[in-house]
């Protein structure tokens, strides 16, 4: 039986939330070109399914428009954005707690996309690593800064192929979505945002290499 949401979106993706008979439990299922699906063992009410369905959907439609979503947190300081990229356990979130002088809009998740001659950062509504809905905003990127938990704190450039390999890893895409364009936006963003890799101890200020 179909649970009380159903979302579609351009280029021909369906996103479901079914309910389980056999588990009573929830899934989200999107259906069209691409199909993917999770399992979730909560009731459709619960506000991390919904975050889950809104992952999903803002990576498919991001995918088709020429943005991306990331793994990354969100840091702003005088209308402009910093991404401390990294997967889980990464450091993103120690990171962010660090970086005293700037706000958080989000600790885990970031969308981008090329807008009005420049790129931008965007908050995004999931929810955070403690459970809090993202806060809205947008800024230009000033730079991408892919965090490394170290015993000393330093920042070191990243250009060409690493920075492309660096921010490919930190890109949130099912496995078995292939769109050409999310390739092209990666190359492009790597190739026109400074990237940089960024070591820091777990009671670094890195405010100052900022």
């Amino acid at each position: 039986m179909l649970a009380p949401f159903r979302v579609a979106i351009s280029g021909g993706y369906q996103l479901d939330l079914i309910r389980d008979p056999q588990t009573e439990t929830e899934r989200v299922r999107t259906l069209g070109r691409s199909a993917t699906q999770i399992q979730l063992g909560l009731g459709s009410d619960s506000p991390a399914l919904v975050s889950a369905a809104l992952g999903m959907l803002l990576v498919h439609a991001l995918g088709q428009n020429g943005g991306l979503l990331l793994h990354g947190a969100f840091m702003l300081r005088d209308d402009r954005a910093f991404l401390f990229l990294g997967r889980s356990g990464a450091g993103k979130s120690t990171a962010a707690r660090n970086a005293r002088s700037l706000i958080c809009l989000h600790d885990d998740k970031v969308a981008v996309r090329y807008v009005r001659g420049c790129w931008r950062a965007f908050g995004v509504p999931m929810l955070d690593n403690r459970g809090r809905p993202g806060k809205p905003g947008s800024a230009p990127i000033d730079g991408l800064y892919f965090v490394r938990k170290s015993d000393t704190l330093d920042l070191v450039e990243l250009r060409g192929a690493e920075a492309v390999a660096e921010l490919a890893e930190n890109v949130i895409l099912p496995a078995e979505y292939r769109h050409r364009r999310v390739f092209e936006t990666v190359m492009a963003l790597a190739g026109e945002v400074r990237s940089s890799l960024l070591r820091f101890t777990r009671d670094s200020r890195i405010d100052s290499l900022l």
